[in-house]
């Protein structure tokens, strides 16, 4: 199902999500960074960058919180600005 159809199928139940996909992750990111980046907008329950079998980076992670308010505004922060990403990294 496309994400419009969803939009349409489930109107305001679609804004209640409490984690978040993000993509695009520098290599050195970890749990932490990615938990400490995301903390700023709310209480984060989990953080995962995600790994394939042998250890090797993949580029994304996930976010869990503890409210659908914080994930909502974490994306509409973050959102497609990688300026806050490679501000953390120092």
């Amino acid at each position: 199902m496309s994400r419009k159809e969803r939009i349409e199928q489930m109107g305001d139940k679609v804004k209640k999500f409490t984690n978040v996909y993000v993509k695009n992750l520098p290599e050195e990111f970890d749990d932490e960074k990615l938990a400490q980046l995301f903390s700023l907008h709310g209480v984060v329950v989990s953080a995962k960058v995600m790994t394939n079998e042998d250890g090797k980076f993949k580029g994304f992670g996930f976010v869990s919180f503890e409210t659908p308010e914080a994930a909502e505004n974490a994306v509409e922060v973050l959102n497609g600005n990688e300026s806050i990403v490679s501000d953390t990294q120092s």
